[in-house]
């Protein structure tokens, strides 16, 4: 959906628990261009698997504005998203992670909690913590093409991957950290 109009979203106490899916599927997509974020207040995402959370533009050819979203206030507990990561951003996305927490969330590919894909994604993390999460490459991140994911005020404890630690960075990509 791409509007001109000041639309203004806030969704609060969504909750997913218990749910598993057989070859991965989607518990939200996004695909909105408007100019506002849509807002995730108190997102609980309990006991999943191979579920994931995809953003990307709806319309690639006319990116105008972008899939803009945020999370805040917000739980990621027992999470074992297979071959994918918990969050998936292509082409268009935006995304403000607030206030939250990510604890025993697994991959078996690359960054157990942000796929950051093709074309300059931008995610902009705040105040959130990241405990016990792992994958093969990158165990909190995969960053690629351009895209950017910047970190302000988190903590990241007892994560693990086999290769890369915390973050797998390739094609230029970007990670910022600021304490």
């Amino acid at each position: 959906m791409e509007s001109q109009q000041n639309i203004k979203i806030f969704i609060t106490n969504l909750s997913y628990s218990n749910i598993s899916f057989e070859r991965g599927g989607s518990l939200l997509e996004f695909n909105q261009q408007l100019a506002n974020y849509i807002i995730l207040d108190n997102l609980q995402v309990v006991n999943i698997y191979q579920g994931y959370i995809s953003i990307e533009a709806a319309n690639k050819s006319r990116l105008t504005r972008k899939t803009k979203v945020q999370i805040q206030n917000s739980k990621f507990d027992t999470i074992n998203a297979g071959f994918f990561s918990l969050l998936i951003l292509n082409e268009g996305a935006l995304l403000n992670i607030m206030n939250s927490t990510f604890n025993q969330v697994s991959s078996l590919e690359e960054g157990a909690i942000i796929f950051a894909d093709y074309q300059e994604t931008e995610t902009n993390i705040y105040s959130s913590s990241f405990t016990n999460n792992t994958s093969v490459k990158g165990s909190l991140f995969n960053i690629k093409d351009s895209s950017v994911v910047r970190c302000y005020n988190c903590q990241m404890v007892a994560n693990f991957a086999i290769i890369s630690g915390l973050v797998y960075v390739s094609d230029d990509g970007f990670f910022e950290f600021y304490g």
